[in-house]
């Protein structure tokens, strides 16, 4: 056959002649694909007549019939077929289900496979490394790595335990019966015989179950044959060969997916070519067949599979899929919980059933507080639970937990760190322990931390309102090495979240991130002009084959044609997503440029080219989404017209479904601007703009009026907004609304809410102190400080400074610290704060809650002033100790100290 090329001692070099003999077909005869693929390949090699005659065996060895193989018909390769069942029970499984190369029933098929020839040889180093990667990796965007060690669900209820999600069994038991005495088996003969039948009848346990006439011989045999293939065109020969005979077993069949996935990994073209084989269709349909019988491992592992090789599984598949993981969910272990959920998240994009999804965050929870996730288990779970849209603050706040414990997060690559941080921000779960320990981590190992995965870090806090503090120069010096490598979206999230936190980076550090955005304005300039320049070609090209087309008397056609040859600078240019600024990214560095006050800080010249580029790119991006709202809202205001119009002319057809009571053509307009620049953006870009007229520029500014005053308007409806939160409701009293009702009590005349003279900020509570002297009392909500530090936030300066520009003194009452106290101290609280303003409160209940005030405090002063009469006056005599308990008992005569 084919290996005589080897045991000749040719020199030539065949894929084949170095494997073992399993990784052949049955009886000895290698697959005809196989065979084919090689000699053609090998070819050029043959020289001798023994070539010759090696070729003529191979030719008939190809148009031979794979018929069952003799490798299981020895007796001295397997002891028993219920020891070998027996073992299967036992034994904890691979990728596919089957033993580990250490069980006994595979160590017998080998020795038996090596007597049998003496040209055996070790497998290739590739073999090996790809047969030890028992974990599949997720590395897509924002995806934290995932690790699942494979292990079995138990056979029965006796014979094995899962602990922290590993089958714990032991092959003493095998090796037990297989030492057992005869006359111990005479006495259970019976018990004997009814387990070898049920050994050796079908399989009816989850992901044990055979095609009818494939024997457990003849699919383990397969099952080494794929563990031998170190070529993916090989893995489908198989596959082909055996799907036309007997077919394979569900952990067959997901060996060889997997398998598929490990040979092509990092191979985008030959994963296309793989899954376009008809070979690979019949592997799918063998699967899909069997899917309903297969247990946690192979169901998570198979899609885990379809997911990397860019399967596309249709929505009934998809079903059935996620019928089969419902039915088995009492199997799912912590790793296959991960691993179901990274493949939904990370390749077939199609999100589980609800109610799947609440089985699996159910028993997530569970395994998390026992601690059996791995740390790279819970980065992954969490992230993918985020991706598909399953936001579950109980799951969120059981990982927090346990991440928080000591050495989780230490555990934990730099991209599970992140990945964990950002999913917690996403679920809005702040767990400070957790966040702590995560910078620690970062802190330890901020020279491996990619620039992405130091932005999602840095956006996490930024949502937990958590700051930084001394972690801050850690950060900027890990971006600050690789500034050249950030992307848009990195650079944009670091700057946004300096000023988010009020933390001014120098004007050094400032200077070299501005000199890193013009270069990226730059690239967005020339990459706007390159997607022009393609667009006025494709009309034109589109506009001359109608022409010829129409002048040729043909049917006209309307492709959309391209041009097939660029060069390498003008595909460089090319727009790809996350290479060129957007909109969002232009709004995060204008705000945070314009808060950090960079016109102050850096070079005048620098500063007029940064903010005026930026103004001029989010200006067309305005103008570009405004132009798309109004040809859209054309189109949806032509549409009656026409309908109209046909009605007139008594056109028959199916009427236009127009809306009553629709929107207008500028309401819809203006729902599409709001999609492409949402008002989020518009009132940060305003804010920004604000920001820099308030420290005092004079720069002119790139905003044209319309689009200036679309921003305004934004805002100032916020505002609007915003005061009507704060008035609260029936039963519901904002702080504002408690502060107001305070100063009500001490009878101080007060305004809440009011809006400036420019009508660009709202007042909380407006006091008039003096002739002249007018004073805005801001109450400081949660959301105004950082959430551990107390430290204001980066926005509220530039209200600040509004409020100041307005000709209001500006006063804080933070909230927290007010509720925290009891009725009376509070209105005292709030009295005192008046009176330095230069006010009077009064009134009845501040009478009152100084009387209780005093009543406290007077037992107090009663027994402290009969203590040192007892200590002065031995001759004062029982009288007067009795008459100054009659005073403390009465409450007192003495004086209370005044309070400031």
């Amino acid at each position: 056959m084919l290996s005589q090329l080897h045991v000749h001692g040719k020199s030539v070099t065949c894929r084949w002649s170095t494997l073992q003999p399993p990784a052949r077909a049955a009886g000895g005869v290698v697959r005809p694909g196989v065979a084919r693929r090689v000699v053609a390949e090998r070819a050029s090699g043959f020289r001798s007549s023994e070539d010759v005659d090696t070729l003529a065996a191979v030719a008939a060895a190809s148009r031979q019939r794979v018929q069952r193989s003799a490798a299981f018909d020895h007796d001295n390769d397997v002891v028993t077929v219920d020891a070998a069942a027996l073992r299967d029970r036992t034994a904890s499984a691979s990728t596919s289900g089957h033993d580990h190369p250490a069980s006994g029933a595979r160590r017998a098929v080998v020795a038996g496979a090596a007597r049998r020839t003496s040209s055996a040889s070790a497998r290739s180093s590739r073999q090996a490394a790809a047969e030890s990667v028992a974990a599949p990796e997720h590395d897509a965007e924002h995806a934290g790595e995932l690790g699942h060690e494979h292990h079995t669900a138990p056979a029965d209820a006796t014979t094995a335990l899962h602990v922290n999600g590993v089958a714990a069994a032991s092959a003493a038991v095998a090796d037990a019966h297989l030492a057992a005495q005869p006359a111990a088996a005479a006495a259970v003969g019976d018990a004997d015989a009814a387990a070898t039948e049920k050994a050796n009848a079908p399989a009816h346990k989850r992901g044990l179950s055979r095609p009818p006439g494939l024997t457990e011989a003849r699919d383990r045999e397969t099952h080494e044959e794929l563990r031998a293939c170190d070529d993916w065109r090989d893995v489908l020969d198989v596959v082909a060969d055996e799907a036309a005979v007997e077919g394979l077993s569900a952990r067959t069949c997901v060996q060889a997916l997997t398998k598929l996935n490990t040979l092509t990994r990092n191979s985008p073209g030959e994963r296309a070519e793989l899954i376009a084989l008809p070979a690979f269709a019949a592997l799918t349909k063998l699967v899909m067949d069997q899917v309903h019988d297969m247990n946690n491992v192979q169901l998570s592992n198979s899609l885990w599979a379809f997911s990397q090789l860019g399967v596309r599984l249709p929505a009934a598949d998809l079903d059935a899929y996620w019928a089969a993981c419902l039915d088995a969910a009492e199997l799912f272990y912590p790793r296959d919980i991960a691993t179901l959920l990274a493949a939904a998240a990370a390749g077939l994009r199609a999100a589980p059933p609800q109610r799947l999804l609440d089985v699996m965050g159910f028993r997530a929870r569970g395994f998390l507080s026992s601690g059996q996730f791995e740390a790279r288990g819970i980065s992954t779970l969490l992230h993918s639970a985020v991706v598909l849209g399953y936001i579950n603050p109980l799951l969120g706040w059981a990982a927090a937990e346990a991440v928080a414990a000591p050495g989780v997060m230490a555990a934990m690559a730099p991209q599970g760190v992140a990945n964990t941080m950002w999913a917690l921000g996403r679920m809005g779960v702040y767990h400070p322990p957790a966040v702590e320990a995560a910078l620690a981590a970062f802190r330890a190992s901020s020279p491996a931390y990619k620039p992405q995965e130091v932005a999602n870090l840095l956006w996490a806090l930024t949502a937990f309102r958590h700051h930084p503090g001394e972690v801050f120069a850690d950060f900027a010096k890990s971006l600050l090495g690789r500034l050249d490598e950030l992307r848009p979206a990195d650079l944009a999230t670091a700057l946004y979240a300096l000023a988010y936190f009020n933390t001014a980076p120098g004007r050094a550090v400032l200077t070299r991130i501005a000199g890193r955005v013009l270069t990226l304005l730059e690239q967005r300039s020339r990459a706007r002009a390159a997607d022009a320049e393609d667009a006025a070609e494709e009309v034109s090209s589109s506009a001359a084959a109608a022409a010829a087309a129409a002048a040729a008397g043909a049917p006209e056609l309307a492709p959309r044609l391209r041009k097939t040859t660029r060069g390498p600078a003008r595909h460089a240019l090319r727009w790809r997503p996350g290479g060129v600024l957007n909109g969002v990214e232009l709004a995060n560095l204008y705000w945070g440029f314009a808060l950090l006050g960079a016109e102050q800080q850096l070079e005048p010249r620098l500063a007029e080219r940064l903010l005026g580029g930026l103004e001029a790119a989010l200006a067309e991006e305005w103008a570009v989404a405004g132009a798309g709202a109004a040809v859209a809202g054309a189109a949806a205001g032509a549409a009656p017209e026409a309908a109209g119009s046909a009605k007139a002319e008594g056109q028959e057809g199916e009427p236009a479904a127009v809306p009553e009571a629709g929107p207008s053509g500028a309401k819809v307009a203006a729902a599409l601007v709001a999609g492409a620049f949402p008002d989020s953006l518009q009132r940060m870009t305003f804010q920004g703009f604000l920001a820099g007229r308030l420290a005092g520029s004079s720069r002119r500014h790139a905003f044209s009026p319309l689009a200036l005053d679309a921003f305004k308007r934004s805002w100032m409806a916020n505002m609007t907004e915003q005061a009507t939160r704060a008035t609260g409701g029936r039963g519901h009293k904002t702080p504002v609304k408690h502060v107001a009702d305070l100063i009500h009590k001490l009878k101080i005349s007060y305004d809440t809410l009011r809006p400036t003279r420019d009508g660009l900020a709202v007042i909380d509570v407006a006091l008039k102190a003096g002739p002249e002297r007018y004073v805005a009392l801001e109450v400081v909500a949660e959301a105004d400080t950082a959430a551990n530090s107390r430290q204001m936030l980066g926005p509220n300066a530039v209200k600040r400074q509004l409020l100041e520009k307005n000709g209001w003194e500006v006063r804080y009452l933070n909230a927290g610290d007010l509720l925290r106290m009891d009725a009376d101290t509070q209105l005292l609280f709030v009295a005192d704060l008046l009176k330095g303003l230069g006010l009077k409160p009064r009134g009845p209940e501040l009478t009152a809650a100084l009387a209780a005030m005093q009543g406290a405090a007077a037992p107090a002063a009663g027994g402290a002033a009969a203590a040192a009469r007892a200590a002065r006056g031995e001759a004062a005599g029982g009288a007067g100790e009795a008459e100054g308990g009659r005073r403390v008992a009465a409450g007192g005569g003495g004086r209370v100290p005044r309070r400031s």
